[in-house]
């Protein structure tokens, strides 16, 4: 007698894989809308915390933070690298960060280009961990949070 196998138990749990997936995305999407960003910028969660981004007409600071919603200390801990593209154009600049308390900033004239996308990549060299997420900025929405 032949031994059949079914592909149902493996589309089942991909299924499921999938589904959990959909949820904490969903969830930490939820709990990130849910967030106050302590310096009124946009905050989204990394694997060992949160990111806060604050822009100006002249500036962007980027602001790290644990999971407890705590400034990080030890900036020296991290590599971060920022590019911005503008909303007019296809070219990318990357950002000449430097350490400021509780983060990182750079200057960056936006008074032209309101609208820019931000994409940041930090690693954490104590966990070992790197994420990279983008930030879509649009300063026509809002009064700038903060300055350098």
């Amino acid at each position: 007698m032949k031994k059949h196998t079914s592909f149902i138990p493996y589309l089942s749990a991909v299924l499921v894989a999938f589904c959990c997936s959909l949820a904490h995305a969903e969830l930490n999407t939820h709990a990130e809308s849910k967030l106050k960003a302590p310096n009124g910028g946009e905050i989204k969660q990394t694997r060992d915390g949160f990111i806060e981004v604050v822009n100006s007409p002249s500036s962007i600071k980027i602001y790290l933070y644990d999971k407890n919603l705590k400034a990080e200390k030890k900036l020296k801990d991290f590599a971060i690298i920022a590019e911005v593209q503008r909303a007019t154009s296809k070219e990318h600049e990357n950002l000449d960060l430097k350490p400021v308390p509780g983060g990182f900033a750079a200057n960056f004239d936006s008074t032209e280009t309101p609208k820019y996308y931000l994409d940041i990549g930090v690693a954490n060299r104590r966990s070992g961990s790197a994420d990279r997420m983008s930030f879509d900025i649009d300063r026509r929405d809002s009064e700038p949070a903060s300055t350098l």
